[in-house]
């Protein structure tokens, strides 16, 4: 007897391509003939506040804000879901006093 077995990615690194971090609820019927559209995006390419050079990883904490991990510029960024840029936070350097690269983000049940 066989049994579908859901398709799980490779475990190579996986990196976001757009330069654009795009949120988007998903309204288009699943088999629909145009693709889904986003409401809205947010950042830029470069390494001002708000801006991302390779975004890596991207969560929803607790406190609603949507942090992106930015490799490129070894850092994270908050936002708000509309897209509004609220602060960052540098990565910490490793004991070569190199700043270490942030992938991906998750947060733990409790916060």
């Amino acid at each position: 007897m066989s049994r579908d077995v859901p398709f799980r990615p490779s475990s190579a690194r996986f990196r976001i391509p757009a330069v654009m971090i795009s949120i988007a609820i998903l309204a288009t019927p699943a088999f629909a003939d145009t693709p889904p559209s986003p409401l809205f995006t947010f950042g830029s390419l470069g390494s001002g506040a708000g801006q991302f050079d390779h975004p890596y990883g991207i969560a929803i904490g607790p406190d609603g804000l949507v942090y992106v991990t930015d490799e490129g510029n070894d850092r994270v960024e908050v936002f708000k879901k509309d897209g509004t840029f609220v602060s960052q936070f540098p990565m910490p350097l490793n004991e070569n006093g190199e700043a270490v690269s942030p992938t991906g983000i998750a947060f733990s049940p409790s916060g």
